[in-house]
């Protein structure tokens, strides 16, 4: 049995999981699907027109069963029996700048900090996750390390 395991970040993550559910349902998908979401903006979207595609994937997977050719890919959700798992790596009540401890930086990692990260990014609230900034979200979880240990 084939497992492909495909983690999705942000809304265009989540779109690139419909495409693939899409080609699943066609018959053109791995025998498994392994599967979760990134996103710390709980109100997408995406987030929640992709949690309705899954469900229904789900139910159609069990109506054709796994010797059809349509909607034979099993989706693995990682032991989540209420559908998609989207994980959210940030408070969605600090700004940006808590989220790299901009302020226990010494002034030398300040001023490196500002060569990749504008003032107002520093400032922006994750309550609705990255905005259509990828550098944000990719420097927010190579930093989880450091800062917590949260199961998936």
């Amino acid at each position: 049995m084939t497992t492909t395991t495909l983690i999705c970040a942000g809304g265009s993550g989540t779109r690139v999981l419909e495409a693939v559910l899409h080609l699943c349902a066609a018959g053109l998908g791995p025998d498994m699907l392994r599967t979760f979401v990134i996103d710390p903006d709980g109100t997408n979207g995406n987030v929640t027109q992709t949690k309705t595609l899954v469900d229904r994937y789900r139910e159609c997977h069990e109506a054709f069963g796994e010797e059809s050719p349509f909607f034979r890919t099993k989706l693995d959700l990682m032991r989540n029996p209420q559908g998609l798992r989207v994980w959210n790596p940030v408070n969605g009540r600090q700004p940006f700048g808590a989220v790299l401890n901009y302020q226990g930086l010494s002034e030398q990692q300040k001023d490196v900090a500002h060569l990749f990260f504008t003032q107002d990014e520093l400032e922006m609230e994750m309550n609705v996750g990255f905005r259509g900034h990828p550098a944000l979200g990719a420097a927010a979880l190579s930093l989880m390390p450091l800062y917590r240990n949260d199961p998936l």
